[in-house]
């Protein structure tokens, strides 16, 4: 059955129109124009059970005055329809301006360190959620198993004839050995309840203001600090330990980080983008959206260029 036909089943509303604006790793999502408004409709495969608590993490932030687009309940109850093998969400349209890479103005830069600040202060009191990154991730750090993941990538590169992306490899791979020389107390960061993937990318705004935080299936709970340095690197126009400082300075108003936290942040940080090969992400997938992993493997190694020139 149409997706049309789906959405007039279990909403009751007339679709006039419906376009599909993006895919991404497991998912699909389309804008529907109905009788009653526009609508983001988002389809997921597969039971997530990360996906299954969306709805709730949605409804518990908008009562703290969080900014977070709720989902439109199905006719007969639930959140949540199945078609086409996949699992599907409605929720109301946001309008406004979504900023890309490195193109954040001065006032999103502030009122999102502290809208991030306020989105884990709101979490800690959710309950738990998934954990991400816990203490076996220390221990992935210092295995073998990140340098056998470039090399196999490395073999699908060259049969694609992709030299920027070998030129890539190459410059991860001479830095591999630097994962042994530290080690970190994962017992000392400050771990709680995250968006998951607070990013740029996941603002929609206003005239200077967040319209809302969208995209909640990766929350989880995993250090703090990750979280928020993942959010300055995506958004900062320039790169900047005096940027850096500023933006934990606005988030820690509303959330604190320890010593600890803030000291081992930019080299936790910097070891697990060298320790993850998102570019072998990218030769795996079959997804038409393909390329957005290319281009955040190819963003996150410029940012490792970054930090070992600082």
């Amino acid at each position: 059955m149409k997706l049309e036909r789906l959405i007039e089943q279990h909403y009751g509303l007339c679709v006039r129109a419906l376009t599909r604006v993006d895919e991404g790793a497991g998912g699909e999502v389309y804008v529907a124009d109905t009788d009653a408004g526009r609508f983001v409709l988002k389809g997921t495969a597969g039971d997530d059970p990360r996906a299954q608590k969306e709805p709730f993490i949605v409804e518990y932030l908008a009562r703290q005055g969080i900014l977070a687009p709720e989902f439109l309940p199905v006719e007969g109850g639930g959140w949540f329809f199945r078609g086409d093998g996949k699992r599907y969400s409605l929720r109301p349209y946001v309008e406004g301006t979504v900023y890309s890479y490195h193109e954040a103005p001065a006032w999103l830069m502030v009122e999102s360190a502290q809208m991030q600040g306020r989105i884990h202060a709101a979490l800690a009191g959710f309950g738990p959620l998934p954990q991400a990154l816990g203490p076996d991730f220390l221990t992935f750090l210092r295995s073998d198993a990140p340098r056998a993941s470039y090399r196999k990538t490395l073999a699908l590169a060259e049969k694609a004839g992709d030299a920027d992306v070998l030129e890539d490899i190459a410059f991860r791979l001479s830095l591999l050995h630097t994962l042994r020389e530290r080690s970190y107390d994962y017992a000392r960061f400050t771990v709680g309840n995250t968006h998951g993937d607070y990013k740029i990318q996941n603002l929609v705004c206003g005239e200077g203001r967040i319209a809302a935080v969208i995209d909640w299936t990766s929350a989880c709970a995993l250090p703090l600090c990750l979280e928020v340095i993942r959010a300055w690197v995506h958004a900062a126009p320039a790169f900047s330990l005096e940027g850096l400082r500023a933006y934990t300075e606005e988030y820690q108003r509303f959330s604190p980080l320890s010593d600890y936290d803030l000291r081992t942040m930019p080299y936790i940080f910097r070891d697990l983008l060298l320790a993850s090969d998102y570019y072998g992400q990218y030769y795996a997938s079959k997804s038409r959206n393909r390329a957005a992993y290319l281009a955040e493997a190819r963003f996150t190694t410029r940012v490792l260029r970054w930090m070992e020139g600082m």
